[in-house]
């Protein structure tokens, strides 16, 4: 079977759940453009234009669905990658969260995309084989205690 290489590119700029603790910022849209263009160059690039999803600010659930379609549809010889720009927060216990237009810092959980949330749906995806993945993140991050986060 032939390999794909395959792409799912997933930024946010703007973050109006919690625009006090998680602001606007102004690279990643930019930083999709550019990726996608360079991951599907004629000369250079691995990728197909159709094999390269990119989103822009959606929310948690919009995310997570379109990553569990991108991983399930995979099969085993595939080569993905995950990449992230935005907002990242760790959370007390040292866990990071990519952060998506409805997060909020004082409800990670609810709110965010851990990195348990991806690794079960990686390993639950027909494909069955994480080291597949590549995950790449250009990420803002801080380390917030959300009892203390501004309301």
């Amino acid at each position: 079977m032939e390999t794909v290489h395959r792409a799912i590119l997933v930024g946010n700029a703007n973050y109006p759940a919690d625009p006090h603790n998680l602001p606007n910022l102004n690279g990643p849209a930019h930083a999709l453009r550019l990726l996608a263009e360079t991951l599907t160059d004629p000369a250079h690039g691995l990728f197909r234009k159709e094999h390269v999803h990119t989103l822009f600010d959606h929310d948690r659930q919009e995310v997570e669905s379109a990553l569990e379609s991108f991983l399930l549809s995979a099969s085993p010889d595939d080569h993905l990658l995950l990449y992230y720009s935005g907002h990242g927060v760790l959370d007390r216990a040292d866990r990071l969260y990519f952060c998506t237009r409805d997060s909020r810092i004082d409800r990670l959980v609810t709110t965010a995309i851990s990195e348990s949330q991806r690794r079960l749906m990686a390993s639950s995806s027909r494909g069955n084989s994480a080291s597949r993945i590549s995950t790449m993140a250009c990420i803002r991050y801080e380390i917030v205690n959300p009892r203390t986060a501004a309301a």
